[in-house]
């Protein structure tokens, strides 16, 4: 028997290690203005300015955003993020160690020129900064599993102007928040990384 269910979206933003600071600690204050440590304020701005360089863009499901520039322009609309037990069909499928999360997305290319989609851009992370890599074995499974109505993002050709819906798979523990990291799919490609909110498994 199948089970599937949807994400719980919560209102907490996922934080991503090092993205944080320690909110305690700017509340502190010195009672002696003699006793106040130099060192620390220039660790503060350190802190301030790490945090600013490593924060990324974040989403909901359903928000439709552009990663990329130049010539590889990726418009992205998250559509869902669904659990599953299992993936595949009656004869074959696949059980997770944990959870499989499946997430449907629609990509539009944004650029000029045709290019290749694959799974390498994208990335689940827990509220604990840990990062999971999509499950390119059970994907295969998703063609055979009438539940999806998309197939895995594997090395996909994208032309122009055109869009098309794809699906990834992830393997990840149950009862934790996480968001998909959506990152530049240009090799020499600098410009920001997306995180979409997705919920709590």
């Amino acid at each position: 028997m199948y089970r599937r269910k949807y994400l719980m979206v919560t209102g907490g933003m996922l934080a991503i290690a090092g993205c944080t600071g320690d909110s305690d600690d700017d509340d502190v204050s010195a009672s002696d203005d003699d006793e106040v440590d130099s060192s620390s304020s220039d660790n503060t701005e350190e802190e301030e300015q790490e945090e600013n360089e490593e924060a990324v863009t974040t989403h909901q499901i359903g928000d439709t955003f552009s990663v990329g520039d130049g010539d590889q322009v990726i418009e992205y609309t998250v559509n869902s993020a669904t659990l599953y037990e299992s993936i595949g069909g009656e004869y074959s499928k696949e059980e997770p160690d944990g959870i499989f999360v499946v997430i449907l997305m629609q990509l539009t290319n944004q650029s000029e020129e045709s290019f290749s989609v694959t799974s390498n851009a994208y990335s689940m992370v827990d509220s604990e900064g840990r990062t999971f890599d999509p499950d390119t074995g059970a994907g295969v499974y998703l063609g055979t599993d009438d539940r999806v109505e998309a197939e895995a993002i594997s090395f996909d050709q994208l032309n122009p102007g055109l869009s098309t819906d794809g699906a990834l798979v992830f393997d990840v523990p149950e009862n934790e928040a996480f968001g998909l990291l959506v990152e530049p799919t240009g090799f020499l490609d600098t410009s920001d990384s997306h995180l979409v909110q997705l919920g709590s498994t």
